[in-house]
């Protein structure tokens, strides 16, 4: 992933003071990888879907490159980012629309 970006997008989202969206937030709290629809509705201060801002506390211990990419986040609109292939490469977008097109590509492809 690029952490600079998906850092950038998440600046982005809080400053506009709109809900971060992560699943990684949610798996930490129910413990498994394959999210359902009951999941993404779990009441949580963890579930960025439902909370606003950051979770309470570190979800996992970030890598080096996370860490350099808190303190110098790329600059930009993008507010969504989702997985693009299995390599882990992601798509970032700045409209919910394109968010949405990317999501469906992503589910099509068996990759979220």
């Amino acid at each position: 992933m690029n952490e600079q970006r998906s850092q950038g997008s998440s600046t982005t989202a809080l400053a506009a003071d709109w809900y971060l969206g992560i699943d990684a937030s949610i798996i930490y709290v129910t413990g498994d990888n394959q999210l359902t629809a009951s999941d993404l509705q779990t009441e949580s201060p963890f579930n960025t879907r439902l909370s606003k801002g950051l979770p309470p506390t570190p979800i996992a211990a970030p890598g080096k490159a996370a860490l350099e990419a808190a303190m110098a986040p790329v600059s930009g609109q993008w507010m969504f980012y989702v997985l693009a292939d299995s390599e882990g490469r992601h798509n970032f977008s700045v409209s919910s629309d394109e968010f949405e097109r990317d999501k469906a590509k992503c589910q099509e492809r068996g990759l979220c």
